[in-house]
């Protein structure tokens, strides 16, 4: 004779039954009536999906495609100098591009600026440092002078250096790398204008300036 569990207690109970003989639960004729087994083409069907999203979850990731670059990014690959107009532009770029594109970074023009000679600005520091600080620092100003000494900084950086009084008060100014040549063909004695960021006031005897270019020939 057929049996089945009480749905309350769990307890088997026959199907001739008319209720739980535990519990006192009826026996309803669905609970005389064993469920139904699943088709076997169910079965299958049923784990080739549970299959497939295992395989969806945990196989090899397909490869992104690559995003089609904007016209801005095309742009900045063919010409790596494009929106580098001035000197703050590339002043505001990092230090490693600024390093790998050299060759973007924009000549000034002279006539932007008031020329100031080399001993006139080491003297405007010496006389009220306070007053040139506020006046000059951390700015770019167009020097001129006379080369005393031709140097290359402990990195390497080219430098020419304008004697405002026997060699005692110097003004040293560093270029990039990429003035090298030029700077190779220069000699003591001869008068050059350039471009430069005055940076600090030393010992009251050197005034460094950085960042130095020569201006836009004209």
């Amino acid at each position: 004779m057929a049996t089945f569990k009480c749905p309350d207690c769990k307890t088997k109970i026959s199907t001739a039954a008319e209720s739980c003989p535990k519990c006192g639960r009826p026996v309803t004729d669905a609970d005389r009536t064993p469920p139904a087994k699943p088709k076997r083409w169910q079965s299958i069907l049923a784990g080739a999906f549970f299959l497939l999203v295992l395989a969806a979850l945990w196989g090899p990731k397909d490869k992104k495609t690559a995003a089609t670059p904007t016209t801005e990014q095309s742009s900045a690959a063919a010409n790596p100098c494009a929106g580098v107009n001035t000197i703050e532009d590339w002043n505001k770029a990092s230090t490693l591009w600024r390093t790998n594109n050299s060759q973007c970074k924009p000549k000034e023009d002279i006539k932007k600026f008031a020329v100031v000679s080399a001993p006139a600005l080491f003297n405007s520091f010496a006389q009220n440092e306070v007053a040139a600080d506020q006046k000059y620092k951390g700015k770019r100003v167009a020097i001129e002078g006379i080369i005393y000494k031709i140097e290359k900084s402990p990195l390497g950086y080219p430098e020419l250096v304008f004697d405002v009084s026997y060699g005692i008060n110097t003004v040293k100014c560093q270029f990039s790398k990429d003035n090298m040549d030029r700077i190779a063909n220069m000699s003591k004695g001869q008068r050059v204008v350039l471009i430069g960021t005055v940076k600090a006031f030393t010992l009251g005897a050197l005034l460094s300036v950085d960042d130095c270019e020569f201006p836009a020939k004209k």
